[in-house]
C-alpha cells in the first residue's frame, strides 16, 4: 500500500460513509461512484447497497437509501484507481433489548375450566396490538 492509500480513511457516522483523505475526481468515473466506493450488507457475496453519491468539503459520501437496520453488519470497501482496495466493517446500531410483554393474570383462573367456557380475559404487563408477533 502507497503512503496515499494509507491516509485515506473510510467512516461512519449518522447513517451516512465517508471516505477521507482523497482527493476525488472533478467528474465521476465513467462507472459511476460505486465502481469507486460500495457499501456491502451482511457477509458473502452480495449486491451492494443502493444510495446516492456525492462530493462533500473534498470526501466522497455514501447515503444509502434505505435506513441502516441495528444487528447488521456492512462492509465498505474503497478502490482507488492505481491503489490496493480499503476495506472496513462497521456494526449497525445496537438491537432494541426493550423486555417483551408478558403473561401478567388470566381469569377465570383455576385448575380446571368448564366445558362450556366461552370468555377467557388474559391480562398483559404492557399493549398489545392486532396481528403482531413476536418473533421468537
Amino acid at each position: 500500500m502507497t503512503a496515499a492509500a494509507q491516509s485515506v480513511s473510510i467512516q461512519f457516522e449518522g447513517g451516512v460513509f465517508r471516505v477521507n483523505g482523497w482527493r476525488p475526481p472533478a467528474a465521476a468515473p465513467a462507472a459511476g461512484w460505486s465502481s469507486v466506493f460500495a457499501v456491502f450488507a451482511g457477509p458473502g457475496d452480495v449486491p451492494s447497497l443502493l444510495g446516492s453519491y456525492s462530493i462533500d468539503q473534498n470526501a466522497l459520501v455514501f447515503r444509502p437509501k434505505f435506513p441502516i437496520e441495528p444487528g447488521v453488519r456492512y462492509r465498505a470497501v474503497f478502490r482507488a484507481p492505481g491503489a490496493a482496495p480499503i476495506e472496513r466493517i462497521f456494526n449497525g446500531p445496537a438491537k432494541d433489548t426493550k423486555p417483551a410483554a408478558y403473561v401478567v393474570q388470566i381469569y377465570p383462573s383455576g385448575d380446571v375450566l368448564q366445558s362450556n367456557q366461552l370468555r377467557l380475559y388474559i391480562y398483559f404487563s404492557g399493549p398489545m396490538s392486532r396481528g403482531v408477533v413476536s418473533p421468537r
